[in-house]
């Protein structure tokens, strides 16, 4: 378990805070896909309320500004002003907003927290597994919701534009494990759990 300090700023780690929901667009690296579109992906990733103000809690990933409390984000490139009251920044990903607050001196125990993926069916959206929402803030987990190209995912028996294009939807996932585990430190791709319906669920199993 690590503990994150909220006055502490290590060399390459910045204490910021950032959306506690947000949409990503990302583009796979190396990706080997037949159809260069299929290369550019979506997830909606959630953390959880401990790591949030009170206010986030009715709040989604549409653009509006959440607060997360303490945590180190190794990915932007900006510095938080450790002297200004407030100070807006732009970082990776473009579409997040960060909003930079002055440290306060406080430990927090944040050790390691569970990643899990909820996996839609074929011919849903991310909208249809976000009742895993609510679900997540109270278990502590960090929530990924992916999106399935053409509403699908390559789950070798099942279904869709994903598996006749046999679309590398395992080589998403690891991406994404390997992203968060590099930017969080409380994310550790050896912790990754997931949940799926339908489509969603062959293609975790």
């Amino acid at each position: 378990r690590q503990l994150v300090s909220r006055a502490q700023v290590s060399p390459g780690i910045s204490i910021s805070t950032m959306g506690c929901s947000e949409r990503r667009d990302i583009e796979i690296p190396d990706c080997k896909e037949s159809n260069p579109n299929d290369c550019h992906r979506t997830y909606h990733l959630y953390l959880p309320n401990i790591l949030c103000d009170d206010d986030d809690n009715d709040n989604d990933d549409n653009g509006s500004n959440h607060h997360r409390r303490g945590l180190q984000h190794t990915t932007g490139d900006a510095t938080p002003g450790r002297n200004d009251e407030r100070e807006e920044i732009s970082a990776v990903p473009a579409s997040s907003s960060y909003t930079t607050y002055t440290p306060i001196e406080e430990d927090i125990n944040i050790g390691t927290l569970p990643l899990v993926f909820a996996v839609h069916c074929v011919g849903c959206n991310a909208e249809s597994v976000k009742t895993f929402v609510p679900h997540a803030h109270n278990a502590n987990v960090v929530l990924v919701i992916p999106e399935g190209i053409q509403h699908s995912f390559n789950a070798r028996h099942c279904c869709g534009y994903a598996l006749q294009n046999e679309v590398d939807d395992v080589g998403f996932f690891k991406y994404i494990q390997s992203t968060l585990s590099e930017e969080y430190s409380f994310v550790d791709s050896d912790y990754s759990y997931a949940v799926g319906w339908s489509n969603g669920g062959f293609f975790v199993m």
